[in-house]
């Protein structure tokens, strides 16, 4: 049993490795993270295609019943597949690795716009919504390039 009075970690400096990560130690288990480890909750990003995934099941719960289990899931996977896949990279060590994931990012925002058109010519939805869907998977897709675009400079 441990101890809850005992703080169980200590979080240092260690000058050793490289990129100046910090070490913790846990349990007496030295662990390490690097300073290059990001936040995904502090990117507009990541923000903004968590709003429009939410958005997405929002516009889905109208869809016909039959497009239960094949339009209506292929677009909200596509939806949370940028947000999930962003805070996913953010966890990685390398701006290299973390491009990579916004690359998926891209391709689910793509994905998703031909969805939407989809969606509007089936009469799922109308073309005001289909409008600001729209503009709205657009302005992430430009977003999520110009990210990438930044980390291969």
């Amino acid at each position: 049993m441990i101890n809850a009075q005992k703080q169980p970690w200590k979080i240092e400096r260690d000058r050793g490795i490289s990129r100046k990560a910090l070490s913790c130690t846990l349990y007496g288990i030295k662990l390490y993270r690097s300073n290059c480890m990001r936040d995904f909750k502090k990117y507009n990003i990541w923000s903004l295609s968590h709003e429009f995934t939410l958005e997405i099941y929002k516009v889905t719960k109208n869809f016909p019943s039959e497009e239960r289990f094949q339009l209506m899931s292929q677009m909200q996977r596509a939806a949370y597949s940028i947000p999930s896949n962003f805070s996913e990279g953010c966890g990685r060590d390398s701006d290299k690795d973390f491009n990579r994931f916004i690359q998926v990012c891209l391709g689910s925002a793509h994905e998703l716009e031909y969805f939407i058109l989809l969606s509007k010519d089936l009469n799922y939805i109308s073309e005001d919504i289909f409008d600001e869907l729209t503009i709205k998977i657009n302005e992430i897709k430009s977003k999520l390039y110009n990210l990438s675009k930044k980390l291969i400079a």
